[in-house]
């Protein structure tokens, strides 16, 4: 692995939002301060996931709120197929519009570039490479990250040092 990146997921890729809103929950429509039971008000799209109390709503900046109480107000496993319908459209698009394979596990999404490089995705926003040059795993999946939400962590590994050394031989 040459790195690896956790993302905050933003939602705003609409075609994205509206297949994980098709798939994954009871449907969806704009709502405007909607009021969640700490008094809290968000205005945005308002998902009904099944057996929910309140809707989780994404806001214009991306950003979701919602409250399960601890799951006692809905089950995270909906939140959880949402997130992964979302984010793996968001990298199946991505790729397929570079002529990139794609493979779906159903916990990963696997890419593979024409130059050998492979970026695996995680439903819950990580980016993983490995088969690139130094910087080149950076460069290859910067606008990717860039589409799922806004970088938290990235670890650069052995085999990006490894990969960079070599270069320079």
């Amino acid at each position: 692995m040459s790195h690896l990146v956790t993302i905050a997921l933003k939602f705003k890729v609409q075609q994205a939002l509206d297949h994980a809103v098709k798939v994954a929950s009871e449907g969806a429509e704009h709502v405007d301060d909607y009021t969640f039971y700490d008094g809290h008000k968000v205005s945005g799209l308002g998902i009904q996931f099944r057996g929910w109390n309140y809707k989780a709503v994404v806001a214009d900046d991306g950003t979701m709120s919602y409250d399960t109480y601890n799951g006692s107000w809905g089950e995270q496993s909906h939140l959880d197929k949402f997130c992964r319908e979302y984010t793996f459209d968001v990298a199946r698009n991505w790729a397929m519009n570079r002529g990139y394979f794609v493979q779906d596990d159903g916990n990963t999404m696997n890419i593979t570039t024409p130059d050998g490089g492979t970026i695996a995705v995680t439903a819950n926003g990580q980016v993983a490479t490995s088969g690139f040059v130094g910087s080149n795993c950076q460069e290859a999946t910067s606008t990717l990250e860039a589409l799922m939400g806004e970088r938290e962590t990235e670890t650069l590994t052995d085999e990006y040092y490894r990969a960079s050394q070599y270069c320079q031989a």
